[in-house]
């Protein structure tokens, strides 16, 4: 008869339904934790993804545009500002007391209505 802690030692039909049992709880706690995890990345992502949405809605001083983006040079807004009844641009800033700011969604929102216009 061989040795108990050998490797060739032969398991019972019951201690191997009950290794069996134990892999299947084992099986189900990991794929718990799994589903768990991706829960988790998932609420995250979620929670990414409003924050990336209210950016996009923030009021930027005119003053402060181009520490954001490049184009149009604040030089370029004033224009824009200053003829915003005959350009539409009224959409796009906000005033509060004598601040001027832009709605940055509402910018690229007119960017993309004037490309369509002149396309």
């Amino acid at each position: 008869m061989k040795e108990k802690n050998s490797i060739f030692y032969p398991i019972t039909e019951d201690e191997k339904e009950k290794f069996e049992e134990a892999l299947s709880i084992l099986a189900r706690i990991i794929a718990r934790n799994i589903i768990k995890e991706h829960q988790q990345m998932l609420s995250e992502m979620k929670h990414n993804n409003e924050a990336i949405k209210e950016e996009q809605n923030r009021l930027i001083p005119v003053t402060k545009w181009n520490d954001y983006y490049d184009w149009p040079p604040i030089g370029g807004l004033r224009s824009l500002i200053f003829n915003e009844h005959k350009n539409g641009f009224n959409k796009v800033i906000r005033r509060v007391n004598r601040r001027v700011l832009i709605d940055e969604k509402a910018f690229f929102d007119w960017v993309n209505e004037k490309n369509n216009t002149f396309s």
